[in-house]
């Protein structure tokens, strides 16, 4: 042995192994002092050395665990961990909406039997092999969003298959799906990826994470969160799909190719404002497009809230702001609503100024 190596300095440890180090002696001397008199002052204060030193432990590990080159593999594992252990979970489903089912009945069959052929493989083209995409246009306020969440909270469940699904948005208010799906492109991510990230970012999965994976691997965590079995299928609602602008088409064409190859184990229903865009669609793919017919309400639905009615008996500003609605479904549920909250008086004593706003 050289001199060189007799005399070569130990290696020098890890904070962590330091850590441990300290914890492992902190422990010793608390049942050192605790059996050699357990009434003795020191046995708190060693105790709280005991507590300092398990903190810092964690710490630690902490500390490596974040500085370690974390890698596709690694996020997955996490990610994984997070939803064995409850910390990662599917968003809460809304309440069932309120929708008028008498003007809504056409809809809701077309949508089930999409759905139900759709998750049998029933519905393919014999040419092609590819499934029809199933879209709701019209007008803000019409309906679309509320038909999508109906079918999420009432439509899907009723059908009483082996399938499970979630609502996505890229709408304005909400619009982080839509920004964390921009940030994703920034990094050379095919739309189909950044789609996936969306579906992470919605489980409050953190960007560091998902930013490394596929569709693939995002589609999977998606279903384990969901508590999706192998063989039970996933229903994805989309909202506002045309918010994602010039990368619109490409995705929808992404999503209806990724539902081609699973099978009936990845549907979904979207909604746009524009039956052009989900026509052009189709036109691009080669897909029949099946529309979910959104029409106005019966110009008397307002007839169905008892407290209007009897306002509009009495007070024919009220009967005119009723009929101003015209059949829309925004007007009279959310916008009445909210009229209601901002002028308590409104249906015992409208005033021309609270009917004006």
């Amino acid at each position: 042995m050289s001199d060189a190596e007799q005399f070569e300095p130990p290696a020098k440890k890890s904070r962590v192994d330091a850590a441990e180090e300290a914890f492992r002696k902190a422990e010793q001397d608390l049942v050192r002092s605790a059996s050699e008199n357990p009434n003795s002052n020191l046995v708190p204060v060693s105790q709280q050395v005991v507590d300092r030193a398990w903190e810092t432990l964690q710490y630690e590990r902490e500390q490596a665990k974040q500085s370690e080159v974390l890698t596709a593999g690694k996020a997955c594992q996490q990610i994984e961990q997070g939803i064995a252990e409850g910390k990662i979970a599917s968003p809460k489903p809304s309440d069932t909406p309120k929708i008028v089912e008498d003007s809504r009945t056409n809809a809701i069959e077309i949508m089930q039997n999409y759905i139900r052929d759709s998750t049998k493989g029933e519905n393919r083209n014999t040419a092609d092999n590819k499934f029809p995409i199933l879209g709701t246009s019209g007008m803000k306020g019409i309906g679309k969003t509320t038909m999508l969440k109906y079918g999420l909270a009432k439509v899907l469940p009723d059908l009483k298959m082996p399938a499970k699904g979630a609502y996505l948005t890229f709408n304005g208010g909400s619009a982080e799906s839509a920004n964390v799906f921009w940030k994703s492109q920034t990094l050379q991510n095919t739309a189909l990826d950044s789609v996936g990230h969306v579906l992470m970012a919605n489980l409050k999965v953190e960007a560091h994470q998902y930013s490394l994976l596929d569709f693939e691997q995002c589609l999977n965590l998606f279903r384990k969160a969901l508590d999706v079995a192998e063989g039970e299928s996933l229903v994805l609602f989309i909202d506002e799909i045309g918010e994602l602008k010039k990368q619109a088409d490409d995705v929808l064409k992404a999503l209806m190719s990724a539902a081609d190859a699973r099978g009936g184990k990845l549907v979904f229903v979207f909604a746009h404002i524009s039956q052009q865009f989900l026509n052009d669609a189709a036109t691009g793919s080669g897909r029949k497009v099946i529309s979910l017919p959104l029409e106005a309400l019966p110009i008397d639905t307002w007839k169905q809230k008892e407290d209007w009615k009897k306002a509009a008996q009495k007070h024919a500003g009220i009967h005119q702001l009723l009929l101003q609605c015209c059949g829309h479904p925004r007007s009279l549920y959310d916008g009445l609503e909210e009229a209601k909250k901002q002028n308590h008086t409104l249906l015992l004593s409208p005033t021309e100024e609270a009917l004006i706003d």
